[in-house]
Formats: structure tokens, C-alpha cells, sequence
């Protein structure tokens, strides 16, 4: 993590001057934020093994009954969300509009909801997984 840290620190600059370059402008924090994450994901995936973090069986990603399981949680969290939105509705919270056109609505509402599993299901291997697997096997 520290390498991570420092190897951000120190590319961060010369990518941000790269990217304005090709004509982007991003805020050097942002472009830190962004090249320490690539670079915590590459020391993670180098050193799985020799970290002992765990198989696809052991952090839980291949359950007998993952497609039943991951329908069901779907459902369970869209419900949610439904019932959030009606109880809002209903009290007044909420008033129905599109800001946008009907296409990009259902573009931004795609991308909400691939952006809400993505980080659901890497949440619960990251920390379900991953650490909670490691923490009890070290202690």
C-alpha cells in the first residue's frame, strides 16, 4: 500500500500533464485519486498468492446457488429503492420529472445501477471475502 502511495505520488504529476496534453482537463487530485487505485489493484492482483487472500471458493464467489442468490438480493435491494421512492412520492419528496431526455435518463439510470452492483459486489468480496476471511484465519 505504501509503494501504492508513493508510486501514486510520484506519477500523478506526469500523468495529469499527459492527459492536459491530449486536451483533458482533470484536477491533479482526481488523477492522484485514479493512479492509486490502478496501482493498489495491480499490487493486490500481483501478490493474492503470496498475501494468502484467498480462492474463488474461499471469498465466497462460487456458491452452489449464486444465480438464485443474486436474484434474490436484486430484488430485495430494487424493492427497497421502489418503496423509498413511493413512501417520498407520497409525502411529497419526490415530484416526478425527467431532466433529461427520455435516452439519457435511461443511460444515466444504467449506469447508476451497473455503478450499484459493481461496488455492492466488490464491497462484500473486498471485506466479506477478503478481510474478514484473512482477519479470523490470523487471529
Amino acid at each position: 500500500m505504501v509503494l501504492a502511495l508513493g508510486g501514486a505520488a510520484a506519477a500523478s504529476p506526469a500523468v495529469t500533464v499527459w492527459l492536459a496534453a491530449a486536451g483533458w482537463r482533470v484536477p491533479l487530485p482526481r488523477v492522484y485519486d485514479r493512479v492509486f487505485e490502478v496501482l493498489l489493484a495491480l499490487a493486490l492482483t500481483v501478490g493474492w498468492r503470496r498475501l494468502d487472500l484467498g480462492t474463488i471458493d474461499s471469498i465466497g464467489l462460487r456458491a452452489r446457488d449464486w444465480g438464485h442468490e443474486l436474484r434474490r438480493g436484486l430484488a430485495i435491494g430494487l424493492g427497497g429503492v421502489a418503496a423509498g421512492l413511493v413512501l417520498a412520492w407520497a409525502f411529497g419528496g419526490v415530484v416526478p420529472a425527467l431532466r433529461f431526455a427520455p435516452g439519457k435518463t435511461v443511460w444515466k439510470a444504467a449506469l447508476g445501477f451497473s455503478g450499484a452492483v459493481l461496488v455492492g459486489v466488490g464491497e462484500e468480496v473486498l471485506f466479506r471475502g477478503v478481510l474478514l476471511r484473512r482477519f479470523r484465519l490470523d487471529l
